[in-house]
């Protein structure tokens, strides 16, 4: 890459935004296109982002993806917006700032991708959290669907997020089984189970069968959200990544068509270059404590005993072969145990009976 006085320079701002995959697909799509052009992730810690967004205007920025917390705030910074909340934003040629979400469009599309048949499963959705990618992908999917609960531990931005969809209902935190137990399809968009962030005891024990499961976090590529319904082997679980803004995020800012299999192809360039660290050892050796300290330098993890509680924990999927192959066992032990305590009182009535 040779960097000019000319090249054009975008970025992703959010907090946290050191996680980010942003900058290996663009950086690989803007390769792959000969583009001139950079792309880098920036952190923003603002309690004014709307000023902080236009400024950049005049530090040679040409675009600019934003994650959360800032997602409301681009839209305000635009001077055309095509939604309240946005998470691509470009400066068009005559200077004006035009604000575009993606996430909507980009969660279809990968939808789309990893369950094909999904419109016809799909009557019933579950949105978790109410920020800018939950609106959006709320948005898009109103459509395809019936009914669309929020649910979002501040209750007033879920009913303000169901308020802007038509057919969009509030799920009170505090329901959240019930929620679990009735939906098609559940999207977790919310920063829990994302890398230095908290995690949550999700009711995935709950959730129908035939459902599919979502999580928009992709760092860790496999969350607690989706190990959870992976580890029930009830759910259809998969990570949204690789997506907008990744794909339909670079179209809006380079203004270029790209493949979903270019940033499957970028992420797998850069995952060649990671070095995985596997800890091995007996109770009370540190296994713990060292994968915290990678987890707190933002490294991403998976913690096989955590994992192997979880399938034999009770309604894990580990213990559904045994139950069925002892369940017939079972019944013949219970009926041999209730003829031996009916023998045995037969036997003690008889003997008594018997006594002088």
């Amino acid at each position: 890459m040779n960097v000019t006085s000319a090249t054009k320079v975008l970025a992703v701002i959010g907090d946290p935004v050191r996680h980010s995959l942003s900058p290996l697909m663009h950086n690989g799509w803007i390769a792959d296109h000969g583009l001139d052009a950079v792309y880098t992730a920036l952190p923003l810690k603002s309690d004014d982002a709307t000023s902080v967004i236009r400024s950049m205007k005049a530090l040679g920025f040409t675009g600019l993806n934003v994650t959360v917390p800032h997602k409301e705030a681009a839209a305000r910074a635009a001077d055309r917006s095509e939604s309240e909340v946005a998470n691509t934003l470009r400066w068009e040629d005559d200077g004006t700032l035009s604000a575009f979400n993606t996430d909507g469009l980009g969660f279809i599309d990968a939808l789309t991708e990893m369950a094909p048949d999904w419109r016809g499963r799909v009557s019933r959705i579950l949105i978790i959290g109410a920020g800018g990618a939950g609106l959006g992908i709320g948005k898009a999917l109103s459509a395809h669907t019936d009914t669309l609960h929020f649910a979002n531990r501040t209750l007033a931005r879920a009913e303000a997020a169901a308020s802007a969809v038509p057919n969009g209902r509030v799920l009170r935190w505090e329901d959240l089984e019930r929620g679990f137990g009735a939906a098609d399809l559940i999207v977790q968009t919310t920063t829990l189970g994302m890398i230095g962030q908290l995690s949550h005891d999700w009711p995935m024990q709950l959730c129908r069968s035939t459902a599919i499961v979502a999580d928009i976090v992709y760092k860790p590529l496999e969350t607690d959200f989706l190990r959870a319904a992976r580890a029930r082997s009830r759910c259809d679980g998969w990570s949204r990544h690789a997506h907008p803004p990744g794909r339909a995020g670079v179209r809006a800012l380079v203004r270029r068509e790209t493949r979903y299999e270019e940033g499957a192809r970028t992420l797998a360039r850069g995952a060649r270059r990671m070095i995985i660290v596997g800890l091995t050892g007996s109770i009370g050796m540190g296994k713990s404590t060292v994968a915290k300290m990678f987890a707190e330098e933002g490294a991403p993890g998976f913690d096989s005993d955590a994992a192997v509680h979880a399938m034999y924990a009770p309604g894990g999927a580990g213990l559904r072969p045994w139950k069925r192959r002892f369940r017939a066992s079972a019944r013949t032990a219970r009926s041999i145990a209730k003829r031996c305590r009916s023998a045995w009182s037969a036997t003690k009535r008889r003997s008594s009976s018997s006594k002088p």
